[in-house]
């Protein structure tokens, strides 16, 4: 709603109240819906005033919010779309739709081309052609990748990276880690003891799979790939990886349910560790109770370490809690394999030999 109102040119307040709330409702670590009933709930929330609160309810009751159909109904499809470009805005979009009178992605692309758009305000080539690049790769990138393909890709990443001075560790995280079938994007963790982390982005951001950088800073760095793969890169010291690792694997379902838990314990977690009640993890000399191994960190809250693939909220944590949780299959719980080649074509054994094979890893089996 508040993308819709700015591109609408709406009381600058309103927008600001909805950007509020939008992110108010995002760091809740708790399912705000469970407070539909009592409005004087909803309000406690920094952030959500009587107003909005009223469309929660709304939302969670129907299903939708009438106001937002009818503020979506004032603007063209074409235009709506456009909030899917990465890097263009509401109040670029309203330029292009109000000043130019674009009202698709293609009539932009078409104005791109000519250079038109270059006498509009705010508009130089630089910004122009950067536009240019990320429609590109809106329409070029798949959504999500096998996760075979993005783990070849990330090892890539780290067999380049691994080596470079200052990298002491270097691991992959997200749904990458968690094996999940299909991958969004790669992220990728680099611990180091460098003060400054700038020589290590800017190896990263010059890679040669790197065919465009989508920012570049002294903590953070992302790219895309010729392939449409963004992957990003952070670096933190050795004593925050753990908080990181778990951090930034997820599921965001998981870190929630952990965050939940540990305020229940009078202590705070986010990415940099685990903390007591009250420190301000940025002010000097304070120190985290639990933050460069995930293990210790579950240990902190009283849990079994949780193997990242089970980190779903799906009762993996109150398995944790119990010594419950299940065991994972491995590359060693493999007998035999269900197909294979002999020396009659482009195998290694004769069938006989396969055949003794077979009978020698699982003995009781009946010929």
């Amino acid at each position: 709603m508040a993308k819709i109102l700015e591109i609408l040119q709406a009381n600058r307040f309103k927008v600001i109240a909805f950007q509020k709330a939008a992110r108010a409702l995002d760091d809740t670590s708790f399912d705000v819906a469970k407070l539909v009933g009592d409005i004087k709930q909803l309000t406690a929330i920094d952030g959500i005033g009587k107003g909005i609160a009223e469309k929660i309810i709304e939302f969670v009751e129907t299903g939708e919010i009438e106001e937002l159909n009818e503020i979506e109904a004032e603007v063209p499809a074409g235009v709506l779309a456009m909030l899917e470009i990465s890097g263009l805005g509401p109040k670029t979009i309203t330029t292009f739709w109000k000043v130019a009178g674009i009202e698709t992605i293609e009539e932009l692309q078409s104005k791109l081309e000519t250079g038109e758009l270059e006498s509009l305000p705010r508009m130089g080539k630089k910004s122009l052609e950067k536009i240019k690049k990320n429609i590109a790769f809106a329409q070029t990138a798949s959504d999500r990748i096998k996760l075979g393909d993005a783990l070849a890709l990330a090892n890539l990443f780290i067999n380049e990276m691994k080596d470079l001075e200052g990298v002491e560790t270097i691991e992959y995280a997200g749904s990458l880690r968690r094996g999940k079938e299909t991958i969004g994007d790669i992220d990728l963790l680099i611990s180091t003891k460098l003060e400054d982390h700038g020589p290590l982005h800017e190896a990263f951001t010059s890679m040669p799979e790197s065919v465009d950088v989508v920012v570049s800073g002294q903590t953070k760095s992302s790219i895309r790939t010729a392939e449409g793969v963004q992957v990003d890169l952070r670096t933190m010291p050795p004593h925050q990886l753990g908080a990181a690792l778990m951090y930034f694997t997820g599921s965001k379902e998981h870190n929630v349910a952990l965050r939940e838990r540990a305020i229940k314990q009078k202590v705070r977690l986010n990415e940099y560790g685990l903390w007591r009640e009250g420190d301000d993890h940025q002010a000097e000399g304070v120190k985290a109770v639990a933050s460069e191994t995930e293990e210790e960190i579950y240990s902190a809250l009283k849990l079994d370490w949780i193997p990242p693939e089970l980190r779903e909220n799906r009762d993996e944590i109150k398995l944790a809690e119990s010594g419950g949780l299940p065991k994972l299959v491995t590359v060693k719980d493999v007998r035999a394999e269900l197909h294979a080649h002999t020396t009659a074509s482009d195998g290694s054994m004769s069938i006989d030999e396969l055949a003794q094979t077979l009978k020698n890893r699982v003995p009781n089996l009946k010929a």
